[in-house]
């Protein structure tokens, strides 16, 4: 894994983990940075294996007490469960679409990230949030995005 210092794509100077494949981080028209195609990726393609601490779902909130800024990088894995990353990864920019090109899969321990459809280089990679099972309490949380059609992060 490689860092990417985003100070050089115009950003506030941040490093963070590139954990994704075929894809790097820049400045984006859906929501500040996300993550864009650097070549052609095929739909079925992993795009990168996401790791992490697996903790409770009520556990998470309490820990950041709704502060967004101080949010981990994190994975949904149920309304449960969510798999919490101590360090700022590439994962943390994919923005959110109604109509996404990629998605998370779980298989068994691992959980995956990977395209759905064919993607173009230079195309973002996008994922559509309202698909993870997130407790009906954090949804209320966090406002009237999640029953928009097509919304950032």
């Amino acid at each position: 894994m490689s860092h990417i210092d985003l100070s050089t794509h115009g950003a506030m100077p941040m490093n963070i983990i590139n954990n994704l494949s075929w894809s790097e981080v820049r400045p984006s028209q859906i929501h500040g940075n996300g993550v864009f195609a650097t070549e052609e990726i095929r739909r079925g393609w992993i795009i990168g294996r996401l790791d992490g601490q697996v903790m409770l779902w009520r556990d998470y909130i309490a820990l950041f007490d709704g502060d967004q800024e101080r949010q981990a990088d994190r994975t949904v894995l149920s309304t449960q469960h969510v798999q919490v990353r101590g360090l700022k990864t590439q994962f943390a920019f994919i923005n959110h679409s109604a109509d996404p090109n990629c998605a998370i899969s779980i298989h068994g321990q691992h959980v995956y990230f990977h395209s759905i459809r064919d993607i173009k280089a230079g195309e973002e990679l996008t994922r559509d949030y309202r698909a993870e099972p997130t407790p009906a309490s954090y949804q209320e949380a966090q406002g009237d995005w999640m029953n928009v059609e097509a919304v950032s992060r």
